[in-house]
């Protein structure tokens, strides 16, 4: 009994040397794995406001093991990069970028992992503005971060010198331009002292102020309606605007009502403007040049119509790379979804976070108590109806490629080369052969 009692305490012995040397050994292979290499691309600035939350992720965990590439991505180098299969596993993108590369099967559908993470009560964290343009076929191939709004800017030390109080709410064009006629000013030799109002680019003003007329270029289901009066209304009042020198357009600094050359300077802009069409997302540049603009009120068509403005947005899409490197990008883009770590990340730029979540985090909510025009930008504005000129997949053929014909229309208009009347007949034209061109694929998804 003894010697059998014996037997079975070797085997038993041996048989826990066994296991625990299995489980050293796999311990081993687990803490020598190598970790799943993620590549995250996206704006310069943003990319390095984002690396504390990265070396953050990174040294919390072993597993995935991020780096950055601080670089805009382009629609022509991400094909470049597919074809040669160098795709970075995790984007920043944005509207001009979802759809391209979502029809050239470059991105991956997140519905699925949106489903398996709760469906539409994950997505019920979402600002719903910035939802429509992360989606293509109704399957979602981003998912938004930053939540950037177009609208005006006052600077009240110059409405004060010309005897104007800020714009109240429910302000109108028409009040825009009695207090611009008021504020400008000029110089003995005929320079401006006073710049009335400037926009930095079309975007900031003419799409808001068109869809506050009620006007469109191109319905959501592609019908050409820019033959109509809320078209002739909007960009009649800004091309008369710029012919009573009350406005000027300066897309990359340039004048649209001046010589080719010559510039608006950053000083007059941030100093010496009464108005400036803008967004959120050139707060933190104002704030550190020490203009002093703050938010105006959404203003409105007229008295009896509504406001709107024009939404835009950034957010995380992953690459159509490998399943295992797919999954732990959706691991990696979860945890800067995270309401703190989101907040953390916009709040430190002088942005608006694109989740409910985030907006309502302590960080964010200090950010905002320390800053009256972002409160503003929230309160007022982002609940707004959106306005939209045509339908979001047109934007690159008709303002971003290269040669695109109605922005180099509209550009002509806004320089006073062509009337709003020669501006709607060829843009007319134009769009109707866009819509109908079979390599258009956007038009027969």
């Amino acid at each position: 009994m003894f010697i059998s009692w014996l037997k079975k305490g070797l085997l038993t012995g041996l048989m826990s040397v066994c296991l625990t040397a299995m489980i050293g050994l796999l311990l081993v292979g687990i803490a020598c794995a190598e970790p799943i290499e993620i590549v995250i691309q996206g704006n310069p600035n943003q990319m390095r406001a984002l690396q504390p939350l990265i070396d953050e992720y990174n040294a919390q965990q072993n597993r995935i093991h991020v780096s950055l590439i601080n670089t805009e991505i382009s629609n022509e180098q991400m094909v470049v990069n597919y074809v040669a299969g160098l795709l970075p596993d995790i984007i920043e993108s944005g509207p001009r970028f979802n759809h391209v590369l979502a029809r050239a099967g470059i991105l991956t559908d997140l519905t699925p992992y949106i489903q398996r993470a709760g469906g539409s009560t994950f997505m019920a964290q979402f600002i719903p503005a910035t939802l429509l343009e992360s989606q293509h076929n109704g399957r979602y191939y981003a998912l938004p971060t930053i939540f950037s709004i177009e609208g005006m800017y006052y600077n009240p030390e110059v409405l004060g010198q010309s005897g104007l109080s800020a714009p109240s709410a429910g302000w109108t064009w028409d009040d825009l331009k009695k207090m611009a006629q008021k504020a400008r000013r000029y110089n003995p030799d005929g320079s401006k002292q006073i710049y009335p109002i400037i926009s930095e680019g079309w975007f900031q003003a003419d799409f808001p102020m068109l869809g506050q007329a009620g006007g469109e270029f191109v319905t959501q289901d592609y019908k050409v309606v820019i033959n109509s009066q809320p078209v002739r209304d909007t960009f009649g009042f800004i091309t008369q605007m710029i012919d009573e020198d009350l406005w000027e357009h300066i897309g990359n600094g340039v004048s649209s009502i001046h010589g080719p050359n010559e510039r608006v300077p950053n000083e007059a802009w941030f100093t010496r403007t009464a108005f400036t069409f803008s967004a959120t997302y050139r707060q933190e540049r104002f704030t550190q040049n020490n203009a002093p603009f703050v938010t105006a009120p959404p203003i409105r068509y007229k008295t009896d119509t509504s406001p709107s403005t024009r939404f835009t947005d950034r957010g995380w899409a992953i690459c159509n790379v490998s399943q295992e490197r797919k999954d732990a990008a959706w691991e990696v883009v979860s945890y800067l979804l995270q309401p703190k770590q989101l907040a953390q990340w916009v709040a430190s730029m002088g942005m608006i976070p694109a989740t409910r979540g985030a907006i309502i985090d302590p960080v964010f909510r200090n950010y905002l108590n320390t800053n009256k025009n972002m409160q503003t930008w929230v309160n007022e504005y982002s609940s707004l109806p959106p306005a939209r000129a045509f339908p979001f997949e047109m934007e690159e053929d008709m303002y971003l490629a290269d040669g695109a014909v109605v922005a180099d229309l509209h550009r002509q208009m806004l320089k006073r080369t062509i009337s709003v009347e020669a501006f709607i007949t060829e843009a007319k034209r134009a769009l109707e052969n866009l819509i109908n061109d079979p390599d258009r694929p956007w038009r027969h998804n």
